[in-house]
């Protein structure tokens, strides 16, 4: 049983050593900004979110929302 996975972590390392060595310094450059882009368009609307519940009556918000705007307006 150690044998066997120890081969397919072998073969997983190989993959993706092969993997990496096919992407170059621009696929990384364009992947990573692309990341950028993504967590900018989540603070967005997670600040927009926040505002929408400052207006909304306590009483409406559900248990979820207690927690998820204590993680991130406050």
């Amino acid at each position: 049983m150690l044998k066997n996975l120890t081969f397919i972590l072998l073969g997983l390392s190989v993959l993706l050593l092969s993997l990496a060595a096919l992407v170059g310094p621009e696929e990384l450059a364009l992947f990573l900004d692309s990341e950028e882009s993504v967590q900018a368009a989540q603070n967005t609307s997670a600040s927009q979110w926040c505002a929408d519940m400052e207006n909304k009556p306590n009483k409406q918000w559900q248990e979820g929302d207690f927690q998820r705007f204590a993680e991130e307006c406050l």
